[in-house]
């Protein structure tokens, strides 16, 4: 069995936010290497935004209660998450992050980037809110624009997506260990029985 760990997952997904925590107390328990892969969840929302009002009408979904309930659960487990009133597009943000993989700080930033997006309702499409966030990580000699403007790790980005494609992941995260797959904000149990051999 293999010990190689693979997360499908998007920055402006609160469940891949809520379930990184269960992630990590699995992980604080488990010998497995992670790997990320980016899911395009919403590549169509424009960069200045899109109201989530907006975004989820035709589904006949109640928004703010929604918001609420998601709201509380990410509290109760010391999440930051303020009130959302807008999606963003999340390309660039998963550019810096492949881009970020090879200086091995990677985790960092994603934190950053949820605390960002879900806690204080940053654009994260935005150069200047990835930059602010670099700069805060202490991420010396790292240039935002020079990243996502770099053809190599825009395709970092476009593989991950095709790869979900190939995989049929059709939601996020989505958790894959060996030939085993499983799709949520899973419990730390549940991720540590799809570890076990």
């Amino acid at each position: 069995m293999t010990d190689i760990l693979t997360v499908y997952t998007d920055f402006v997904c609160p469940w891949c936010y809520i379930g990184d925590t269960y992630l990590q107390q699995a992980l604080a328990q488990a010998h497995v290497t992670v790997e990320y892969v980016m899911y395009p969840l919403h590549p169509e929302t424009p960069h200045n935004g899109r109201a989530l009002e907006d975004l989820f009408a035709a589904r006949g979904i109640d928004v703010k209660s929604t918001q609420l309930a998601i709201r509380e659960k990410a509290t109760s487990m010391g999440l930051e998450y303020g009130e959302r009133t807008h999606t963003y597009n999340s390309r660039n943000a998963q550019v810096v992050g492949k881009a970020l993989m090879k200086y091995g700080v990677f985790e960092r930033y994603k934190q950053a980037v949820f605390c960002s997006y879900f806690g204080r309702g940053e654009n994260i499409s935005s150069k200047e809110v990835l930059q602010a966030i670099l700069d805060e990580l202490q991420i010396p000699r790292v240039n935002v624009s020079d990243l996502i403007e770099d053809p190599f790790c825009q395709e970092l980005v476009d593989l991950d997506w095709k790869l979900c494609s190939q995989k049929n992941i059709n939601g996020v995260p989505a958790f894959q260990y060996g030939n085993r797959y499983c799709v949520g904000a899973q419990s730390s149990d549940s991720l540590l029985k799809l570890f076990s051999p």
